[in-house]
């Protein structure tokens, strides 16, 4: 036993070795610290840093020029996915979830072409009930409050809406005036998972995610994951499956005319990633829009002056169509 020990001793040292030879070698010609050329737990210190922080504004300011969209956003990608984008993968049944922010360029382009005509503007037509719909229960509870944190509200409504426009119903966080079975806090928790593990995804693979490191810790499964799944295998069940006009639909829709492309997880991965990713921006950007309006009175005053006008011209209705 002894010898099988320090055989796979050396066996590692070895590899670890061999490891970081082919790191530096790699990027011995690129000026910065010497660690960096051997390791990303240089990064990962770099971003527990104050320095981190001056880094973001510094590529902030490098980036906010509008000229610079379609070099960063083109359709044919300029820059290639790096794998600190691995850290946003959630985890499902011992393994983890292609979820599309975590795809390779050659996967993420047979999903697109599978699956990519749901978010197209006829598409979005679609899902303009489920949007109107969970805006009436917004006000419907709203209106029964004096003073709110108008912030968590927009979370559950923004959750109860990417859901319904994913599957046709929601979870009824509105009408329950809470999270529900812990998913909003674990999409929330997801992000702060990317940001801890983002510069070490090989170290957050092997202790959170691998399947031995799942089934030793024991983690369950991301309960969006959890939420995804069930519903998407009701939906296979259901005999006039064929009659909706969600996303769930249309993205099985995809996987049938294209199965070789896009298989069960690439589904559930797609359909995680719509709403985690949906909801968060859609949060951020109502708060932030909310957010200015109470702080220029003006601005608010002439807007609502605009809607007020056009809803008399007959130009503009009450629920957006």
């Amino acid at each position: 036993m002894s010898v099988f020990v320090m055989f796979a001793f050396g066996v590692g040292c070895c590899l670890l070795l061999v490891r970081l030879v082919t790191s530096y070698l790699r990027l011995s010609n690129i000026p910065g610290p010497l660690a960096a050329k051997f390791t990303d737990l240089w990064c990962y210190k770099l971003q527990n840093s104050k320095a981190y922080s001056s880094r973001l504004v510094e590529l902030h300011n490098n980036t906010c020029d509008p000229a610079a969209i379609p070099i960063i956003y083109s359709i044919n990608p300029t820059w290639i996915k790096g794998p600190s984008y691995y850290g946003a993968i959630p985890v499902s049944k011992n393994r983890p979830v292609p979820s599309i922010i975590g795809m390779g360029e050659a996967q993420y382009t047979a999903v697109r072409k599978s699956v990519g005509r749901a978010f197209t503007t006829n598409s979005l037509l679609d899902y303009e009930d489920s949007i109107e719909a969970t805006g009436k229960e917004l006000i419907a509870v709203l209106s029964h409050e004096t003073e709110t944190d108008i912030g968590e509200w927009l979370q559950y409504f923004a959750m109860d809406m990417l859901i319904r426009i994913s599957f046709g119903d929601s979870l009824g966080m509105l009408s329950k005036r809470q999270d529900v079975d812990g998913t909003l806090q674990a999409v929330m928790a997801r992000f702060d998972h990317w940001g801890q593990w983002g510069a070490v995804p090989s170290i957050d693979y092997a202790v959170n995610k691998s399947r031995l490191a799942t089934t030793l810790r024991g983690v369950r499964d991301h309960p969006l994951a959890r939420v995804a799944q069930s519903k998407l295998d009701t939906r296979k069940r259901d005999e006039n499956k064929s009659s909706y006009r969600d996303l769930c639909s249309k993205f099985l829709e995809g996987q049938k005319k294209y199965p070789q492309l896009v298989k069960q997880d690439e589904i559930l991965g797609i359909i995680i990633s719509t709403i985690g990713a949906g909801a968060d921006t859609t949060v951020s950007t109502l708060t932030y829009t909310l957010y200015f309006l109470s702080k220029h009175p003006a601005a608010r005053q002439k807007l609502i002056d605009e809607i007020n006008e056009n809803l008399s011209q007959g130009t503009l209705s009450r629920t957006p169509k």
